[in-house]
C-alpha cells in the first residue's frame, strides 16, 4: 500500500468511532430485546392476565424492532465502506425509503391485529 492509498487519520478515526458505536448499539438492542421478551415471559408464566391484543402487539413490536436493528446494522456496515458523498447520499435515501416502507407495513399489521381483536367477541 502506498502513502497515497492509505486513508487519512481522520477517516481511520471516524471508522473506529463508527465501529465502536455499532458495538454499543448491539449491546443496547440486546438488552432491550431481552427485557421485552422477559416481560412477556413473566406475564405468561406468572398468570398475569394479559389481553390477546397486548401480547400480539408486543410480539409484533419486538419482531419489528429486531428487523429494524438488523437493517440498521447492515446499513451502518455499508455506510462505513462508502468512498464518496453521492454514494453515501444514495445509500441514505435507499435506507430511509426501506425503513419508511417497513414502518408502514408494521402499522398496517398492528392495525389489522387491533381491528381483529376489537371486533372478535371472544377476545378479552
Amino acid at each position: 500500500m502506498t502513502a497515497n492509498d492509505s486513508p487519512p487519520d481522520s477517516d481511520v478515526g471516524a471508522r473506529t468511532l463508527a465501529a465502536a458505536n455499532l458495538d454499543r448499539m448491539h449491546q443496547v438492542l440486546d438488552v432491550a430485546m431481552k427485557s421485552g421478551q422477559s416481560s412477556l415471559s413473566a406475564a405468561r408464566a406468572n398468570g398475569v392476565r394479559a389481553s390477546k391484543l397486548a401480547v400480539e402487539t408486543t410480539t409484533k413490536t419486538i419482531a419489528y424492532s429486531q428487523a429494524t436493528a438488523a437493517a440498521s446494522t447492515e446499513h451502518l456496515t455499508r455506510l462505513m465502506q462508502v468512498r464518496d458523498f453521492k454514494e453515501a447520499a444514495d445509500l441514505q435515501a435507499e435506507f430511509v425509503r426501506s425503513r419508511l416502507a417497513a414502518f408502514q407495513d408494521y402499522l398496517r399489521d398492528i392495525s389489522k391485529t387491533a381491528e381483529t381483536a376489537l371486533l372478535d367477541p371472544t377476545s378479552e
